[in-house]
């Protein structure tokens, strides 16, 4: 079954990618997210894999696919990219935000770090804090890609190098002092989306001649960086040294490898859909509530507070969960959904399919602003992310959205050019 429904979903990425000529629409984000790894899954890399057939899981995986192919058929919009003849101008609002909100983006993190594990840098000294979260501030710490997109957007409007510099800082502070490599890829992952709707790119972007030396390094650096964090897998998990443990024997992983890389991948992506399907099979703790109180954890536990306020245990879907290893722990962002609603598992996609719906649909009528080109580019990512964890609906959603809505439409606007070359469009 797996393998037909990744043949029928590869041929309608591919045939709807060239038709649309949009390779940032969500889809893509889904087939590389979802289907790939779950391909991986299906060729059994692993010794702990359960081979045993289960009906709910593949309701699951065939409900996501009606509706991913509905959600497509009914979009055919393109998200518009900020073109050459384009020009993003900072206002006095956005720079002077932009320039403060990096700085106190780094303090609050370094304050969050100290306050969670006693220490401003707590890998260094050997401390897991990967999970710390202090209440209000996390908020704001816990997305970089808030400090990061007003950076990457001051550097397209400014060409002020400093700016290159603060995303870098911005996510480098999480691997180094945390060891947080999951929120560091996601920061990526929506970073590159919104750098590919802000720069226009043609064939002269890419004169070889004219920057080999620049792709070489940029290609080195990425290479690197991947390498790298699939090498602290191992660190984090030994507890920097502690322990001899290797994340491959820890997952008996039996696929082909490349520096450890692709056993952290089938660890934490493939193997996800292992662990959903053991829940599935034999999880017995489950109990529906049916109004998503795990699915919608941005509203429930991040707007609303009712953990806080109520006492509720907002991590109770965790409670008797089945894992691969404790190295593969994680059972994708439909988990929750399973948890909450059974067979009607189906209607948190819907709500995340209609969200995604509004962002790209309002992103493709912008003209003069770039409020929802950037909440599509921190948006939509996550459903590359839907193999991993539950991040459409992750507690901070709804207070990051606030934010970024807010201090992008106050910060950029966009300045058009007629054919006499004046500028024109400013609203």
């Amino acid at each position: 079954m797996i393998i037909f429904v990744f043949i029928i979903m590869t041929l309608f990425w591919f045939i709807y990618s060239i038709k649309h000529r949009n390779l940032l629409h969500p889809l893509t984000f889904i087939y590389l997210g979802f289907y790939i790894p779950l391909l991986f899954y299906n060729f059994n890399w692993s010794k702990l894999i359960d081979t045993t057939k289960s009906t709910k899981f593949d309701f699951i995986i065939i409900s996501f696919t009606f509706l991913t192919i509905c959600f497509c058929l009914m979009t055919n919009k393109n998200v518009k990219k900020v073109n050459n003849c384009e020009r993003i101008v900072a206002t006095k609002v956005g720079k002077y935000m932009t320039k403060w909100l990096t700085i106190i983006w780094i303090f609050l993190y370094l304050i969050e770090n100290y306050m969670g594990s006693g220490s401003f840098f707590p890998a260094l000294a050997k401390i897991d804090a990967h999970k710390i979260s202090v209440p209000i501030i996390s908020y704001f710490t816990n997305s970089s890609f808030i400090v990061t997109s007003l950076n990457l957007l001051m550097y397209k409007a400014t060409k002020k190098k400093k700016n290159l510099l603060y995303i870098a800082i911005c996510l480098i502070i999480p691997v180094m002092t945390r060891s947080s490599r999951m929120a560091t890829f996601i920061s990526v992952i929506q970073l590159i989306t919104l750098f590919f709707i802000c720069f226009k790119l043609n064939k002269n972007s890419f004169s070889w001649k004219k920057s080999k030396y620049k792709y070489i390094l940029v290609a080195i650096i990425l290479i690197a960086f991947i390498v790298y964090m699939g090498k602290l897998t191992n660190t984090r998990m030994n507890h920097y040294g502690k322990y001899d443990l290797d994340y491959g024997e820890t997952i008996q992983y039996t696929g082909p490898g490349f520096f450890g890389i692709m056993e952290v991948y089938y660890g934490y992506f493939p193997m996800s859909f292992n662990n959903l399907k053991i829940n599935l099979l034999y999880n017995k703790t489950v109990k529906h509530n049916y109004i998503g109180l795990y699915s919608y954890t941005s509203f429930w536990y991040g707007l609303l507070q009712l953990d806080n306020i109520f006492g509720i245990n907002s991590g109770a879907y965790l409670d008797g969960r089945l894992v691969s290893s404790g190295a593969a722990t994680v059972a994708t962002g439909f988990w929750e959904f399973w948890y909450d609603y059974g067979f009607l598992a189906f209607i948190p996609m819907i709500v995340a399919f209609a969200i995604t719906r509004f962002i790209l649909t309002n992103a493709s009528k912008e003209k003069n602003k770039m409020t929802y080109r950037v909440l599509y580019a921190w948006f939509i990512p996550f459903w590359f992310f839907t193999s991993f964890q539950n991040v459409l609906f992750q507690s901070v959603n709804i207070v990051v959205f606030i934010i970024l809505y807010n201090l992008i439409k106050k910060s950029f606007i966009i300045v058009k050019y007629d054919e006499f070359g004046n500028e024109r469009g400013i609203k």
